[in-house]
């Protein structure tokens, strides 16, 4: 055989090669993302809608990626965060996943008419507006971005509110959002979750809330799902323990110390203690022990999903500034 035959041959064979290692690849099934992972390579946030703009991250909020991700195989989450932990977060970024990798019908509701208007002119439309992975499903009609409903080319989201018949009896609808829901009033919660029926075990319901007292529906919610906690280990002895209000130490007040002087010194000088070693966790400690962190479920067994944490794990909230929630 010569040389020119030779080459010939081998050039055949490598590019029948090419083309099945080529069709392999097409019949093999996409790489499932978590929506924590997603959200992370596809979104960001603009500085209309957050002070923390720019690409999503949740490296400073390990945290959520569990509750953002439980929302697949759980056909109910409930999560009772303090503010400022992440709450809008999670809802912005399972809107977007669902507009783009699973579109469905969607509602929104939120606890009064006011707020509702608020969040979908200035937080939603942005959101959706500012993303590309969200702007391509948009049809190019401005009469299909409404404020009270999205009509986009896969995905119809609804917007309501609690105490309104009229807004929360619509169509059937597979994922629905709620936030605040120690607002509502039992009607409210009943009558939004009928509209998931018709989805059945497909159906996911979203929940989060700050309640203010055990009273709440929020907080009996999360009472009757697997009641999950953030636990974090101690800087010094790596004790797991979840940040309890009872253990962060303030400095005592000097005699004849203006309130306001009082105020600024606890701020900067106010630690956690631990449970275990009594060490002083300080506010600079946070980010190395949340990312060491881990949900632990009191109720595993439970029929759905359900998150607490409180307002001083996040890292711009001071022990020293940390509401008693």
């Amino acid at each position: 055989m010569d040389l020119t035959m030779d080459l010939y041959n081998r050039h055949s064979v490598l590019k029948k090669q090419i083309i099945i290692n080529s069709s392999a690849a097409a019949l093999e099934p996409p790489i499932e993302m978590n929506i924590a992972e997603w959200s992370e390579n596809n979104l960001s946030l603009s500085p209309r809608v957050s002070r923390f703009s720019g690409p999503i991250s949740f490296n400073l909020t390990p945290y959520l990626r569990e509750p953002l991700n439980a929302i697949k195989k759980s056909r109910r989450v409930v999560c009772i965060f303090g503010a400022q932990v992440g709450k809008t977060l999670m809802m912005q970024c399972l809107l977007g996943y669902h507009i783009d990798q699973n579109p469905q019908p969607t509602m929104i509701v939120y606890p009064t008419q006011a707020i509702c208007k608020r969040r979908s002119k200035k937080h939603i439309q942005p959101f959706i507006l500012d993303n590309p992975a969200l702007k391509k499903h948009t049809t190019g009609n401005k009469d299909d971005i409404q404020l009270f409903e999205y009509t986009l080319d896969r995905i119809d989201v609804a917007m309501a509110w609690a105490g309104s018949e009229s807004t929360l009896a619509s169509e059937p609808i597979a994922l629905l959002l709620r936030d605040e829901i120690c607002k509502y009033d039992a009607g409210s919660l009943s009558n939004s979750e009928a509209r998931t029926t018709s989805y059945d075990m497909m159906a996911r319901i979203f929940d989060v809330s700050t309640p203010k007292s055990v009273n709440d529906p929020g907080y009996i919610d999360f009472i009757n799902g697997t009641q999950e906690q953030y636990h974090v280990p101690c800087s010094k002895c790596e004790f797991m323990q979840v940040l309890k209000f009872a253990q962060i130490i303030y400095p005592a007040r000097n005699e004849d110390e203006e309130f306001a002087n009082y105020t600024a010194r606890v701020r900067k000088k106010a630690y956690y203690e631990c449970e275990s070693c009594k060490a002083h966790i300080t506010d600079k400690d946070k980010m190395q022990i949340t990312k060491k962190g881990k949900w632990i479920a009191k109720n595993p067994d439970a029929d759905y999903r359900s998150f607490q944490m409180s307002s001083w794990y996040a890292l711009w909230v001071k022990f020293g500034a940390a509401p008693k929630n």
